[in-house]
């Protein structure tokens, strides 16, 4: 089985923690440059022609050194299994991270922020809060079923099912459904996809990737806006009215309000709409950088159990972005006024917000919500999203005109 050794160059790097792994010549490299001085790891191995046989004495020698908190056998490396490479990864880090102390003085500069990382997260958060499975942008989306659910989410009925490959079992499967992806999104949603096409996606291109994902989050940031049919000091108003039905003192003077940073005020405002969502327990004064870190953090992951869209990630809160808190807390009040229009009982309800008026403002708020929340049902693969949510009947319902003269008129006396 032995035969001439493959050449690892002094250059040698991987480029991914995934495919670059699959012929373990990258592992067993590390391996034998972090190995405790009393564990061997023979280098010979990269002479063995089977790549199944090299992964074998890699997992072996791992475990002697003490990486046992994964359980990864021979054929998830040679089959290039992404998640269990990452965690083999990570478990190696962690178990024999051969990283000494820092010298007293010495300074360590931090790493360059990559924009393109912290967009992509942001997207990533939207698809999850639609109820879209998605761990990596631009893997999950290069089959086209991601685009077309949130296409779909947008605006319902609007993808044909019937001509997707669900299941796709070719790289010309998967062109398929992301060209269509790219039609709808151009004719269905009227969004600019110039230059774009299915074998891009594919291709995985991740700049264009950014471009689709990012026009369909501002078309739905859009949707939320317009279909609640309220300005800014309407949004406002509502979050402050909330606000002093748990203190009077607390009050959010304008969406860049250099108080918002701290994260205290968000999570108040969330566990006044939400109390099943926040433990009081867990907000933090903010004082400290890392306090407002992790209150930020905790208020995206109360959004997502709220069942509200989610348009930001936590250093936007920190960096109190105006725009994006706007976004929030239209997504807060969508989910404050479903739930008061369909007679669940809600803490601090505006006191303009009547039982008359949610009535006459229900046809539109309710079926806006229903697009936010119903989404956690659907899963990738599904042929239809039923909405969670069954609109309520109630007689008469009024006419459109009616409902927007109603909404204009709730807008004008908050």
């Amino acid at each position: 089985e032995a035969t001439k050794a493959p050449i690892v160059p002094l250059d040698y790097h991987v480029g991914n923690l995934t495919s670059h792994l699959q012929t373990s010549v990258a592992l067993s490299v590390v391996l034998h440059q972090v190995r405790p001085a009393e564990e061997p790891f023979d280098l010979r191995v990269l002479q063995r022609r089977s790549g199944y046989a090299r992964a074998a004495y890699l997992l072996s020698a791992a475990k002697r050194m003490g990486i046992h908190s994964i359980e990864i056998q021979p054929e998830d490396v040679t089959a290039c299994r992404p998640r269990l490479l990452l965690a083999f990864v990570a478990a190696a880090f962690g178990a024999l991270p051969t990283i000494g102390a820092i010298e007293s003085g010495a300074t360590v500069s931090p790493p360059k922020a990559d924009p393109d990382a912290r967009e992509e997260r942001c997207l990533r958060l939207w698809l999850n809060s639609l109820g879209i499975e998605v761990s990596s942008l631009y893997e999950d989306c290069r089959s086209g079923l991601v685009l077309l659910q949130a296409e779909d989410a947008l605006r319902p009925g609007v993808v044909r099912w019937s001509e997707v490959h669900l299941f796709p079992r070719s790289v010309y499967h998967c062109v398929e459904n992301a060209n269509y992806a790219c039609d709808v999104a151009e004719h269905g949603l009227s969004l600019t996809i110039v230059g774009i096409g299915g074998k891009d996606v594919v291709d995985g291109s991740r700049k264009l990737i950014l471009a689709i994902v990012w026009q369909l989050m501002r078309l739905h940031a859009l949707q939320l806006l317009q279909e609640l049919g309220m300005t800014d000091v309407s949004i406002l108003s509502w979050a402050n009215a909330k606000l002093r039905a748990v203190d009077p003192s607390l009050k959010i003077r304008s969406f860049s309000d250099v108080t918002l940073e701290s994260g205290v005020l968000l999570l108040t405002l969330l566990g006044a709409v939400a109390p099943e969502c926040v433990q009081v327990s867990q907000i933090l004064p903010g004082q400290t950088s890392d306090e407002r870190r992790l209150n930020a953090r905790y208020a995206i992951s109360c959004m997502h159990k709220m069942g509200c869209a989610v348009f930001a990630v936590w250093e936007d809160l920190i960096e109190v972005r105006p725009k994006m808190i706007t976004v929030l807390l239209a997504a807060a009040m969508v989910r404050d006024l479903r739930l008061g229009s369909l007679g669940t009982p809600s803490p601090a309800v505006h006191p303009e917000l009547t039982r008359d008026g949610r009535r006459r403002l229900l046809p539109r708020l309710a079926g806006l919500a229903g697009g936010l929340t119903a989404s956690s049902t659907r899963r990738r693969g599904a042929a239809a999203f039923p909405p969670a949510v069954a609109e309520p009947h109630l007689e008469p319902e009024p006419s459109e005109q009616q409902c927007r003269r109603d909404t204009v008129a709730f807008s004008s006396d908050l």
